[in-house]
């Protein structure tokens, strides 16, 4: 058996809660035609990516200008916000033009209404739909356009009606409740229900200009100290977890993730052993930055934080179980091929036990890799392990990333009451990184994977130290 040393991790994982993943989406419809003017005026205007879908477009022939907005001066917020984006309008033929979006996975045909009546109509815009010609441009699409929202203050208005889908996947279609599911994962919530249909609206976050627009902020104002107590405490309860060692402060973390910049709303201080003595300054095992922290998101971080500091006490737990097994003459029999414990050594050694079945018994970190899908935070993670070459690096970089995973589960599930899916669009193949495309029976076990870990850690926590 090979010794591992993974307790008492040295590095501290900093996040700001993130829920934007999924792909494709969305909701309205329209037409394309055909048509004939000026060949080259797309190389000279939109971003050359060359994906399947866009050599197709360039091979129509059609004009392809900057898209605007109409009823809006490029100096008001939803002026700004439009500008900023690669979105461009195919003239198909007279007085017909398609509108869509570039995008690092190539297009996604798009379409803006203009919001009237309103006061702030200025700050508000209408997503008529959104719909992926090539994999991935969906999401990466709906990633762009809340940025630039966030950074501009501009709210997004959309009603959650399922299209066909177009390009790799063409003709499918997600139900009512999926289609308002994946929104939500970006900041949408329903405001009222109209033919059948969700409304649904996502307000801008608040950011300081040299701030990552999407990491920060509040759209309900500023919680008092007294709010954040009272939520960490309830949240904190639900989990189990000691609410007096989640402490907060008023400063800022910044961080940054390939090449991304972002300020902590809260960070776990996995260093910190939960089992052994502590002193007045190591109390603390979580701190919330309380300028990042907001009514809507504050639940989910607070368990997202809880999360990190649950598994790292698993993997303490388990490595002091591993210590004392090696020491123990009686257990030399017990120990399995496989490394896991027969009767009655598997209940001397509960910790070791659930980790091993869970966590070390035959998966390998590639396994977690392949099989991730909670979130582009997560994912992100992934990617940053991927990227390492010197084996330690590697080592930490996958842990970080199992770490981010977890977390993200524990938010997800703590705010909708239910695991996240693994879906298929959202792992790593799904993504372009690999191919081919994973199977139905592959995303189940992508799921079990996971939710088996996230169990047993569970498991773990709540055994007596």
């Amino acid at each position: 058996m090979i010794s591992r040393t993974i307790g008492n991790g040295q590095w501290d994982e900093e996040e700001h809660p993130r829920d934007s993943h999924g792909r494709f989406t969305f909701s309205g419809g329209g037409v394309a035609g055909d048509g004939d003017i000026d060949p080259d005026h797309w190389e000279a205007t939109a971003s050359g990516l060359n994906t399947p879908q866009e050599q197709a477009l360039k091979t129509r022939g059609h004009k392809i200008t900057r898209s605007k907005i109409e009823g809006y001066s490029k100096d008001e917020p939803v002026g700004k916000f439009q500008n900023e984006l690669p979105i461009y309008e195919e003239h198909v033929r007279p007085n017909t033009t398609w509108q869509f979006m570039t995008t690092p996975k190539g297009i996604a045909t798009v379409h803006f209404n203009s919001v009237y009546g309103v006061s702030d109509y200025d700050r508000r815009i209408e997503a008529h739909w959104l719909i992926a010609k090539d994999r991935g441009a969906g999401r990466a699409a709906m990633e762009m356009m809340i940025n630039k929202a966030d950074e501009h203050g501009v709210t997004i208005q959309l009603y959650a009606v399922p299209l066909k889908t177009e390009g790799d996947d063409a003709g499918k279609t997600l139900s009512k409740a999926k289609l308002e599911a994946f929104y939500k994962e970006f900041g949408f919530k329903k405001i009222k229900t109209e033919d059948g249909y969700a409304k649904m609206e996502r307000k801008p976050k608040v950011a300081k200009p040299s701030e990552t627009p999407r990491e920060t902020g509040s759209t309900s104002g500023p919680m008092t100290k007294e709010e954040i107590r009272a939520t960490i405490d309830r949240v904190a309860k639900d989990h189990n977890f000691p609410s007096n060692r989640i402490h907060t402060h008023d400063g800022e973390a910044p961080f940054e993730l390939n090449g991304k910049k972002y300020l902590a709303a809260g960070l776990a201080h996995i260093s910190r052993d939960v089992d052994k003595p502590y002193g007045m300054f190591e109390e603390r095992l979580i701190t919330l930055y309380n300028r990042q922290l907001n009514r809507e998101t504050i639940d989910g971080l607070i368990s997202h934080e809880i999360m990190h500091i649950k598994y790292q006490t698993a993997l303490n737990r388990y490595q002091a179980e591993y210590n004392k097994l090696l020491d123990d003459k009686e257990a030399g029999e017990a120990l399995r091929a496989d490394g896991s414990l027969k009767p009655p050594f598997d209940s001397k050694y509960p910790a070791y036990s659930a980790m091993h079945e869970a966590f070390f018994k035959s998966a390998t970190i590639t396994d977690f890799a392949k099989a991730d899908g909670v979130s582009d935070y997560s994912y992100e993670w992934w990617l940053n392990w991927k990227a390492k070459e010197p084996a330690l690096e590697k080592f930490n970089a996958g842990q970080s990333a199992v770490h981010e995973t977890l977390a993200e589960m524990a938010r997800f599930k703590y705010d909708t009451g239910k695991f996240p899916d693994h879906m298929g669009e959202r792992i790593l193949s799904w993504r372009g990184v690999d191919e081919p495309r994973p199977s139905q029976e592959q995303m189940g076990k992508n799921a079990k994977l996971w939710r088996d870990l996230y169990r047993a850690v569970d498991k773990v926590w709540n055994l007596k130290s």
